[in-house]
């Protein structure tokens, strides 16, 4: 994300305007500096007031109200009533004297902070999908009737996710593009998530250049959900796969079922090193949350299966390939791409990006081929060995162990290790697409752009490999752009 302007979002370095905003602030700046001229008495600086809150009111309605522009939003306002009322009645005499300058430079330092605002929170869009698809989405309500959601707090209520599908569409099709998080799942202070456009149009017709499609199946970070790795998804849908997300309600932050209901995290424990207790807890919350959603996935496979039997949508009728279906997990959601290749067969393919292993999947392995991606180098035994006593070594230990019991696990099953030094935990999601400010927030060797392309290439060039849906070919090597990554392949124990 090389650059941002205010009113805009930048995907890779074109700058995608939000024109009312930027109509807007500029009026009541030029109502502001008619103030300062001293022509406060002339009529045209009471116009522009007005013209400026009426454009105010055209974008919110078309662009959406967001809390960054609130500041812009005041001034006005402000600006309306110290002038507007004047021009509406023609009674100077109702307006209080003196004021102008004090006025005029409070004002222009509140649309100044608003500009800030609005640039460092913009209403981002993520970069463009590189395949030859056009890309469809739906989202839906599964429940398993087998199931108790071990998060309910009386009765027997069975589990119920929500799930959000990306898949193929022919390039010729139009329609409205789906919003990057729904209204209802955002609140006042991250509305702008609801307000962020994706590439993905709304119940669009899967296209038919193929009789069926190959399967990835999403699982989210801690407190993450279905949309947090939007671009992977858009990616490996525009490439010829059919990507489902999904939400662990009560595990992720907020899921809301379409009767209304909401579901809030009760999940509060963290990644935690600073004790040996708190380590234990911390490890057996995250052993818990793997079981528990890899579980998720296998239900969500047998959703899949009934959609892809009888869809009652009418619209993905046998469009699954299930017979090859993989899964795709960042951070924790690693875990459980790791744990549903152990516990269900019809996984045939996994990839984790930057998470632990957990279950019985760290001691057991995968039991399918995998692919483990990080963003740092695993510390060496005698690195370990020389760490004093505390949070450091705990953290390292951990670490390594991770990596023999990856290593063990790829020794049998087959598949790829890379990492990819600098690249921070964050910057494996949309989280760096969100903000400039993250370019800060998540340092890398390369641009955040070009890293996440980097990255999706190889996923798809992973799931090409195992499905036989392209060639694969980037499987020979590390990324050259990326100094210091490695790259390790893993043949299948017979």
């Amino acid at each position: 994300m090389e650059s941002v302007s205010f009113g805009s979002s930048v995907v890779n370095g074109v700058t995608k305007v939000r024109p009312l905003e930027i109509t807007a602030a500029l009026c009541v700046v030029v109502s502001i500096l008619s103030l300062l001229s001293g022509r406060f008495e002339r009529p045209w600086f009471a116009a522009i007031a007005i013209v400026a809150l009426l454009l105010i009111g055209c974008q919110v309605i078309v662009e959406g109200v967001r809390w960054q522009m609130a500041p812009i939003y005041l001034t006005a306002l402000i600006l309306f009533l110290y002038g507007g009322v004047q021009l509406i009645t023609g009674d100077k005499s109702m307006m209080p004297t003196g004021l102008d300058y004090p006025a005029g430079l409070g004002g222009l330092l509140a649309v100044g902070i608003g500009i800030v605002l609005s640039t460092v929170l913009p209403v981002f869009e993520l970069p463009a999908p590189t395949g030859p698809y056009k890309i469809g989405t739906q989202v839906r309500h599964i429940v398993d009737l087998k199931r108790r959601d071990p998060f309910a707090s009386v009765g027997t209520k069975p589990r119920e996710l929500m799930i959000q599908i990306w898949y193929p569409v022919d390039v010729a099709t139009k329609g409205p593009l789906s919003s990057y998080r729904q209204k209802d799942e955002t609140t006042f202070w991250n509305a702008r998530y609801s307000l962020a456009k994706t590439h993905a149009i709304v119940q669009a017709p899967i296209s038919a250049q193929r009789d069926s499609y190959p399967v990835v199946v999403f699982a989210p970070s801690w407190w993450g959900g279905r949309s947090e790795a939007t671009f992977q998804a858009e990616g490996l849908a525009s490439h010829g796969y059919i990507v489902v997300g999904m939400d662990h309600p009560y595990s992720t932050r907020l899921t809301v079922f379409p009767d209304g209901r909401a579901a809030h995290t009760k999940l509060i424990v963290g990644e935690d090193y600073s004790s040996d207790a708190a380590f234990k807890t911390f490890i057996a919350a995250a052993d818990e949350q793997v079981k528990i959603r890899a579980e998720d996935a296998q239900s969500l496979l047998d959703a899949l299966e009934r959609i892809n039997a009888n869809d009652p949508d009418h619209k993905l009728t046998a469009r699954f390939d299930m017979k090859r279906v993989g899964i795709l997990g960042y951070s924790i959601g690693g875990g459980t791409a790791a744990q549903a290749c152990w516990l269900d067969s019809r996984f045939r393919a996994g990839v984790d990006l930057d998470g632990m292993v957990a279950a019985e999947s760290e001691s057991q392995g995968t039991r399918a081929p995998f692919f483990f991606v990080f963003g740092s180098l695993f510390p060496s035994p005698s690195e370990t060995a020389a760490l004093a006593d505390g949070a450091a070594k705990r953290e390292a230990e951990f670490d390594l162990s991770q990596l023999n019991q990856i290593t063990r696990s790829l020794s049998e099953s087959g598949g790829y290790l890379m990492i990819l030094p600098g690249q921070s935990h964050g910057s494996f999601s949309d989280g760096p697409f969100y903000s400039p400010l993250n370019s800060i927030a998540y340092p890398g060797a390369v641009s955040v752009d070009r890293a996440s392309r980097i990255l999706s290439k190889y996923i798809i060039a992973f799931f090409d490999s195992q499905f036989g849906n392209g060639s694969g070919d980037l499987f020979v090597h590390a990324p050259a752009e990326i100094s210091g990554a490695t790259f390790q392949r893993f043949d299948r124990r017979n």
